[in-house]
């Protein structure tokens, strides 16, 4: 299996291969970013509601391409589809 040098993936993995969220994953895809990752392979977001307001924010992606993924086969079968194709 090949991955993309410049992709980077963060998340916890559970005992049932779900892919949870990670505290300060703003800031970690931030300093990605400043370190020249291209693409970032993450846990699903939540969207972040305004206080006292039901506005959503929008999430800042810091000029990474994104992909969220629920479960490890998920992660397993996106690398597997990358290999085969090449791309």
């Amino acid at each position: 299996m090949v991955l993309n040098s410049r992709a980077v993936i963060f998340g916890e993995i559970g005992l049932s291969g779900e892919i949870r969220a990670v505290s300060q994953a703003d800031t970690r895809m931030r300093e990605a970013s400043k370190l020249g990752f291209e693409q970032a392979i993450i846990p699903p977001r939540k969207p972040i509601k305004a206080p006292k307001t039901s506005a959503k924010i929008t999430l800042d992606n810091h000029g990474l391409s994104i992909r969220e993924l629920t479960h490890v086969a998920d992660l397993v079968g996106w690398i597997g589809t990358k290999t085969e194709s090449g791309v």
